[in-house]
């Protein structure tokens, strides 16, 4: 039986929390489009092969660099309809920041095979929705409103506008609005049918078929 040792010098017990402290600051002070191991071993001293024997690439390196900031999960307390707001103004929070506009940028950069992609989408994405879902559905019990056709797909009606926002440096929306939007999606197909606000008409008059077809210039949409 072989007992060969792994190749190079042993990783040195300071080294990673050393790196990950660097790249951290890198990437929020300056973006991921500056983070490389060049830059990190140059910051910290520290040598590049030291470097790649913990992370392949850069892109690995700023994957665990922002997990160390990642939100910590919360017990919420109370009706369910006020834990799921808090929930979501947990989440807002979080990517209202320098953080959370470099976690998109890094996600989207970064191989999807990547091992510690994976885990990053676990933990920073995953795990928030499938809290959401189970608040939702409490909720939704406690209304007596029927579930939607499909649970996951409400919860990224939660979240999309959330995500969006960071993208396009856009304001964040109220959490209370993104709950009470969604409990009137599910009312309208609940047996309560319980009406929800009147939308705005976006034609002002009736139009008759055929105009649209004898007279197109006479049809407005305002």
């Amino acid at each position: 039986m072989s007992d060969a040792k792994p190749k190079g010098r042993p990783i040195a017990a300071d080294a990673t929390p050393k790196a990950l402290k660097a790249a951290l600051k890198i990437l929020l002070t300056e973006g991921y489009a500056k983070l490389s191991i060049e830059r990190v071993a140059q910051i910290t001293g520290l040598g590049k092969p030291t470097l790649y024997r913990r992370w392949p690439n850069a892109g690995a390196l700023a994957l665990q660099a922002l997990l160390t900031k990642a939100p910590k999960p919360s017990a919420f307390k109370g009706a369910p309809e006020a834990a799921l707001q808090a929930h979501l103004a947990a989440s807002i929070a979080a990517f209202d920041s320098a953080w959370g506009c470099q976690s998109l940028q890094v996600l989207a950069a970064t191989d999807p095979g990547l091992p510690a992609r994976q885990g990053f989408v676990e933990a920073l994405f995953l795990a928030p929705r499938q809290t959401a879902a189970e608040l939702l559905s409490a909720t939704l019990s406690r209304e007596d409103l029927a579930a939607p056709p499909d649970l996951p797909l409400l919860v990224e009606m939660l979240y999309a506008p959330i995500q969006s926002a960071v993208l396009l440096s856009q304001p964040m929306p109220d959490p209370a609005a993104l709950v009470r939007t969604a409990l009137l999606a599910c009312a309208h197909h609940s047996p309560r049918r319980a009406k929800p606000a009147p939308a705005k008409a976006f034609v002002t008059r009736p139009v008759d078929l055929t105009d649209l077809i004898e007279e197109p210039r006479q049809f407005s949409l305002f």
